[in-house]
């Protein structure tokens, strides 16, 4: 996570005066859909269901998904800037230490596109809160795969499979993920746990 933040810090540095591109708006709704659902996610895991292993989950596909951004994007949009932030302040409850630094790297930019409590720590930030999830996201969600209790990615699917055991493994054994990892293989256990969302398929070694 520290390298998105001297990442974040060396973009802007080197890319001061570059202009906003025309595709940002879709590169801007993107990231902002998956900062609503990490939100949302990691704080229903803090105050309800007490499951800091998705919690973590979470903030991992998030952090990968900040990480696989553009240069472009990176430089010059609030929106990143600001999922950057609410990153920090979601590990701070978990990681402290680590969440402090990153804060210190971000508030000592020359430069904020967004309007935080700059002259406080991160663990004196306000919690964020998601903003309005669409139809179309509440009907989808993340599922964690994992193949003999190891994580090996996610894959995002309608909520509604989760229902059904067949169809749900179908498409999963369909998926880029499944094709990779389970073509070939033995199957001898299928476990699931909708609440998390999450498959762990046992196969022989």
């Amino acid at each position: 996570m520290w390298s998105l933040v001297t990442n974040f810090r060396d973009v802007r540095s080197r890319h001061k005066e570059k202009k906003i591109r025309e595709d940002f708006p879709k590169d801007e709704k993107k990231l902002n859909e998956q900062m609503n659902f990490t939100i949302k996610e990691v704080s229903h895991q803090y105050t309800t269901d007490f499951m800091l292993s998705v919690a973590i989950s979470r903030l991992m596909t998030f952090t990968n998904t900040l990480r696989g951004c553009s240069d472009a994007l990176v430089a010059s949009s609030p929106v990143y800037e600001q999922a950057l932030c609410n990153l920090c302040i979601m590990v701070a409850p978990m990681a402290p230490l680590m969440a402090s630094e990153m804060w210190q790297g971000l508030a000592k930019m020359d430069t904020h596109l967004t309007e935080m409590a700059w002259d406080k720590g991160v663990l004196e930030q306000a919690w964020p809160e998601a903003g309005e999830i669409e139809e179309e996201e509440k009907s989808h969600v993340t599922l964690i795969i994992k193949i003999n209790n190891t994580n090996i990615g996610n894959i995002d699917l309608p909520k509604e499979l989760l229902k059904d055991e067949d169809q749900l493994k179908r498409f999963i054994l369909q998926s880029t993920i499944g094709k990779s990892h389970l073509d070939n293989q033995i199957i001898k256990r299928t476990i699931i746990a909708p609440k998390v969302p999450l498959v762990n398929f046992l196969i022989d070694s």
